[in-house]
């Protein structure tokens, strides 16, 4: 009944406090600091654009390390750091200027490994196709139909990168708790070059598209089809849909878990 008041009475802005505290409150923040975290427009901003609050953190072990792929100019890998703590971070950018910043927002921090290459397959380079947002830079061209959806979307002059798989990059690793994947398009590749680190993983945050942004996209469908049948994981949620104008899902952040992890 309180609840029913609140939401009915209660400001706008007070509900968004109190919804972030309870999201706070999930990744283990503790009640103080939860409140103030709660009451910080920076963190609440910083916890909504990471989708940490999506993470099933009951599963993260000791969170000694998370691995940001397609880490750009480092928001979720500075998010990761300040909002749930992991012991060791590697991040993961191939493109010269977002590395740049990258570097300069969380290379300082004790326990941060950054590496500047694409992730793929396997070992070589390739043609990495830049934009004006970086954000979209991907190993794959834009699709035909993406300017049905982004009219603003320009591409710049593609850069030869170096590409390597998570398998060669995190082999000394024993586990990873937490792997996001934000590879716009390629993550049929990183999976291909990933099968012994999915393995060792516990909960992968996967960027994945519901429409084809670039040529040679896996979509969803397939992406959870290879998840659960051939690496053995369980989708945990659906976070942060994108919508076009019309209300057509675009693209989200897919939450997976180990089904063993799950039980």
């Amino acid at each position: 009944m309180v609840k029913q008041v609140l939401r009915f009475c209660a400001p706008a802005g007070v509900l968004e406090v109190l919804r972030a505290k309870r999201a706070f409150d999930r990744i283990a923040f503790g009640s103080g600091s939860a409140w103030r975290a709660a009451l910080s427009p920076t963190l609440r901003e910083m916890l909504e654009s990471s989708r940490l609050g999506s993470v099933p953190l009951r599963l993260l072990g000791e969170r000694a390390l998370f691995v940001d792929v397609g880490a750009n100019v480092g928001a979720w890998s500075e998010a990761a750091l300040r909002l749930l703590g992991p012991r060791r971070l590697i991040a993961v950018e191939p493109a010269p200027e977002p590395f740049a910043e990258l570097k300069a927002r969380v290379g300082a921090r004790p326990g941060v490994t950054l590496l500047q290459c694409a992730v793929g397959a396997e070992e070589g380079t390739a043609m990495l196709h830049r934009m004006e947002r970086s954000e979209w830079n991907s190993l794959l061209p834009l699709s035909d139909q993406v300017g049905d959806y982004y009219p603003t979307v320009a591409e710049k002059e593609p850069l030869p990168v170096r590409v390597a798989p998570l398998d060669a990059l995190l082999a000394g690793e024993e586990h990873i708790d937490l792997l996001k994947v934000d590879v716009q398009g390629g993550e049929w590749a990183v999976m291909d070059g990933a099968r012994e680190t999915l393995k060792r993983t516990r909960v992968l945050m996967l960027e994945t598209n519901f429409v084809s942004h670039y040529r040679g996209d896996t979509l969803f469908v397939d992406l959870h089809r290879r998840m659960t049948d051939e690496f053995g994981f369980e989708l945990f949620r659906i976070a942060n849909p994108h919508h076009s104008r019309e209300g057509k899902v675009l693209y989200a952040d897919a939450v997976y878990v180990r089904r063993e992890s799950a039980a």
